[in-house]
Parts: C-alpha cells; structure tokens; sequence
C-alpha cells in the first residue's frame, strides 16, 4: 500500500474516527478526527504550543492556513476572532465541519492548496508548516501570507527549531523585516512576525533600481531588482534605495 501524506487533496485510506478531549486556553474541547490527517490522537505538542501562545484579537479576521481538523481556528474561535479554516485535504476539512458543530462556534471554510483559493486579507495568520513538503513549499506559505495580512497582521508560526524551525525562522526575518521567538518547548518554538508595510501599487510602478533604473519586484518587506539582482529593504514605510541588501 503506498503511503499517503496528510496534505493529500482526497485520502484513500481506510476512513477510522477517533475522539480528542482538551483543554486548551482554559477551553474545554471536543474533536473528531480520522485517519488520513495529520495526528488524529492527540493534539500534537507543536499545535499545542502555538495555541497556549498565540496573539488573538477579538472581532480580527483570522486565518487558520492548513487547519487540519481545526483545532487552532476553534481556539482562536472561542477567543473571539472571525476565524477562516483551510487545507487541502478534503477528509480534514469535513472533520473541521463537524468539530465547528460539536464546539458551538462559527468559522467559514475553504478547500485551498496554500491560497491558491483564498483572496481575502487577514490581520492574523497562524502556520504550523508542512516540514516533508520542503522548505521552498514552506517558503511559499510565509511570502503568501505576508501578501495576504493586512497592514500591522501577524504571522504566528510553530515548527521544531533543527528540523527547519530555524530556516523558517530567518526566512520569516526576510519577508517581513522583523521576527521573534514567542516561545519554546521540547524542541520546538513559535515565532511571530508583524506586517509593518504596504507598498502603494502606483509608487511600485514609478520607482526604479538606481543601479540600472529597471523595475523593482516586491518580495515580502524587500524590493527586488531581477536585472542586476540587487535588494533594497523597507524602513518605516520608506523604501531605502541607497542601502543594498548584499544578503
């Protein structure tokens, strides 16, 4: 039998429900989940961390990207964010439905590989990353949701620090221009970083690479220029066109 990985669109394995009772943010809560997600037991100590430690504000709009069976949404749920819940994987999504049910709280839900069909802002991002997809897939999901935060929104992100975490960290630090570590335990860490900028469009189009006077390319909180492949960082919504970023 092949083996299949939770970020799989339609598992095939056999369909085998299990019951998850914890406390969670001094919330009592009730999951169903399966077979053919990621860790349907027991809320894993990487989820288990970023939930007890995340920043969530009432009445923001917070993304739940990879939700599996939902368990960071429904937290940030019952704390009162409008919460999206994503995944690729159709089985977790039906699993996020009913354990919306079982919890007597909201949340809208999106089948979506990455944002490949989500195209609305958030003020609060949470990742726990798909580490055996690989880094540039893991890379992709840090720059997409740094595309999808509206201006001061947070990307909360857990991982274990030297199985990638710390990768992911310093990748985090060059998207966004700022990251820190919220909190550690047994090996792995969350990391927070903030949104601070907004790159007007019609500035984009008019500001050139003084090097070569091509156009720059936005990526995250760097303008880029393709041509002599230099980088330009951001500060304090000023773009610094005389400091190269030799990185």
């Amino acid at each position: 039998m092949s083996f299949e990985h939770y970020y799989t669109s339609n598992p095939t394995s056999a369909l085998i429900f299990y019951e998850i009772k914890a406390t969670l943010r001094d919330y009592k809560i009730v999951l169903q989940t399966s077979s053919g997600v990621f860790n349907p037991k027991k809320v894993d100590s990487a989820s288990r961390l970023l939930i007890e430690n995340m920043t969530v504000v009432p009445e923001q709009d917070f993304l739940d990207l990879g939700c599996g069976y939902g368990v960071i949404g429904i937290v940030a749920a019952k704390m009162g964010a409008r919460v999206v819940f994503s995944d690729v994987n159709q089985r977790a999504l039906m699993l996020v439905k009913k354990n919306l049910r079982l919890n007597k709280v909201k949340g809208e839900i999106i089948e979506s590989d990455g944002f490949s069909k989500i195209d609305k802002m958030f003020d609060n991002i949470t990742l726990n990353p798909p580490i055996s997809a690989g880094m540039d897939t893991c890379h992709k999901l840090i720059l997409e949701s740094y595309n999808h935060l509206n201006k001061k929104g947070l990307l909360q992100l857990v991982a274990r620090h030297n199985k990638g975490g710390s990768r992911l960290m310093n990748y985090m630090e060059e998207v966004f221009g700022n990251v820190e570590v919220v909190a550690k335990k047994a090996g792995f860490k969350t990391y927070l970083s903030i949104k601070w900028f907004i790159m007007d469009k019609k500035l984009l189009k008019i500001i050139a690479c003084p090097e070569c006077k091509n156009s720059l390319e936005l990526i995250g909180n760097i303008l880029y220029c393709k041509k002599c492949d230099k980088k330009y960082e951001i500060k304090e919504d000023i773009p610094i066109l005389l400091w190269i970023w030799n990185r």
